[in-house]
């Protein structure tokens, strides 16, 4: 008996160290490709990781440092056994992103028991059968029907903020921030109002998203629970799946409820929809007639929230924080908009397009503060040459966003919060893989207009009603992880300031008096 245990134990300790090996060797050859490219010099216990310091800002001083050194590319061991490419100037960059459509490696792998086979984590034909098949969500009809959902978030927000103002209190406005982006996320993605802003704590469902963007940042920095087995052995490894079974859980119960609504609908002949996220997936068919699975369903919504909610809150943020820290743009976007809405109740979807500087402001914070810093878990799909040096298929190859938007050859005076650089005609001038909030190419983000939109309707939402300031002695620090947040919030002190404009009557959108955004 005993035998037969020790035995399979040894079979399984054997097949581990062959999966390690094959893995190793595979990476050591990727190690090879990359020896002709310029490079910090790697140590045997953790590679590369010793070029970044401690601290998170030492983090982006120490990647800042390495664009400067090496402004075309660099290699990069991320620990002892795995090689990157780090790609920096645009034409890079652009040749790189247009020969790696798959993603692979490790940081995919991490995340695919979180969002399964979503956009964010599919692949090769399936890929783009997925692509074309929800390419059309994000619809007029559906950026349209988000704006009063936006209007009816931000009130909830700002109801609660005029408190603040009335009691003169500073305090930090990450928090209230994150919620307003999750309440816009969730009913937005299935019309879920899951009172996010108005109960006592968080949300269980934002809990669970929270704490699964620590283990997987957590993870990707500790080589050691690179392999899925040894992962699941340790406490953070069974609490990850635990509160993945919780988040897959409330999106399938959420899909259920949906389909039992239609089937109602149906039988009473009640063709109204909600025309959120869910009910796009629910109705878009195949070429062969076949809709989404549930399990498809489920993982495309889990991967709207993934990447909708930090890019919401952490992008609302920094914008924020930019304009508070920079009152003379302030008062200009705070002019634009109250000049915009002279003859109007509120912003529509399609006013948005007007508020230029209200978006360049948004653009600059971008730049400066990218929501998502990496561009992490790209393999080359073919052959190809950078700098006259062959880089084989599979090879992993990342873009250090936060540097590449701090290159002064295209950000002159990079560190300077500067709107105009964002004017037609300096876009124009510049390379278009220069900036990458978005990320670019084939894979770049489908939903960055309605993410776009979002931050800039709510900026201005709040910067017409509010003059912000930040806390002098509240020192604002980046944290840097799967997104850029702030480190310990940011904390600010608002005062609440009088609109004038002119109040829809009727379906008109002209009138006299008030104004809100």
């Amino acid at each position: 008996m005993y035998w037969y245990i020790f035995f399979a134990a040894v079979t399984i300790l054997f097949c581990l160290i062959g999966l390690a090996l094959e893995s190793i060797a595979k990476y050591y050859a990727f190690g090879r490709a990359l020896r002709d490219f310029p490079g910090p010099p790697a140590s045997w216990v953790n590679g590369n990781l010793n070029c970044l310091h401690g601290t998170d800002e030492q983090t982006i001083d120490d990647l800042h440092q390495l664009a400067k050194e090496f402004p075309k590319c660099y290699r990069f061991w991320l620990g002892p056994f795995r090689p990157t490419m780090q790609c920096i100037h645009p034409d890079i960059i652009k040749a790189v992103l247009s020969a790696s459509q798959d993603k692979d490696g490790i940081f995919v792998s991490y995340l695919k028991p979180w969002l399964g086979n979503g956009l964010l984590t599919e692949n090769g034909q399936k890929w783009q059968q997925k692509r074309r098949l929800i390419g059309g969500a994000f619809n007029l009809t559906f950026l349209s029907k988000s704006a009063p959902v936006i209007h009816d978030c931000v009130k909830i927000m700002t109801d609660h903020w005029n408190v603040y103002s009335r009691m003169k209190r500073t305090f930090d406005m990450y928090g209230d921030i994150k919620m307003l982006s999750f309440d816009i996320i969730m009913r937005c993605a299935f019309s879920g109002r899951y009172a996010c802003q108005v109960v006592e704590g968080k949300h269980p469902f934002v809990k669970a998203f929270e704490k699964m963007s620590s283990l997987v940042h957590e993870r990707i920095l500790n080589p050691s629970i690179t392999n899925e087995w040894l992962y699941w052995m340790t406490r953070n490894g069974r609490e990850f799946y635990s509160v993945c079974d919780l988040v897959h859980k409330y999106t399938e119960d959420a899909i259920h409820e949906r389909q039992k609504e239609m089937r109602r609908n149906d039988k009473s002949q009640d063709r109204s929809y909600k025309n959120d996220f869910l009910d796009i997936l629910l109705s878009v068919k195949d070429s062969d007639g076949q809709k989404l699975l549930v399990n498809d369903i489920r993982d495309e919504i889990n991967s709207f929230i993934f990447s909708g909610y930090d890019t919401l809150s952490n992008g609302i943020t920094w914008s924020l924080y930019c304009l508070g820290k920079h009152r003379s743009h302030q008062r200009k976007v705070r002019d634009e908009v109250n000049a915009y809405l002279q003859h109007l109740n509120k912003l529509e979807w399609e006013d948005i397009t007007s508020l230029k500087y209200t978006i360049m402001c948004v653009k600059e914070a971008l730049r400066l503060y990218p929501p998502v810093p990496f561009l992490s878990g790209r393999c080359l799909d073919k052959d190809i040459k950078i700098e006259d040096v062959k880089l084989p298929t599979g090879c992993p190859v990342e873009v250090p966003v936060i540097s590449v938007h701090h290159q002064a050859e295209w950000w002159p005076d990079p560190m300077t919060y500067d709107p105009l650089r964002f004017t037609p005609e300096k876009i124009r001038d510049r390379h278009p893989f220069a900036y990458l909030p978005f990320s670019a190419g084939s894979r770049k983000c489908l939903g960055q207009i309605f993410a776009m939109g979002v931050v800039t309707l709510v900026v201005a939402k709040i910067i017409q009603r509010y003059d912000i300031r930040l806390v002098a002695n509240r020192a604002v620090k980046q944290r840097v992880g799967l997104v850029l947040q702030p480190k310990n919030g940011v904390w600010i002190e608002i005062v609440e300031r009088n609109g004038t404009g002119i109040r829809q009557s009727g379906s008109s959108r002209r009138l006299s008096k008030v104004t809100s955004v």
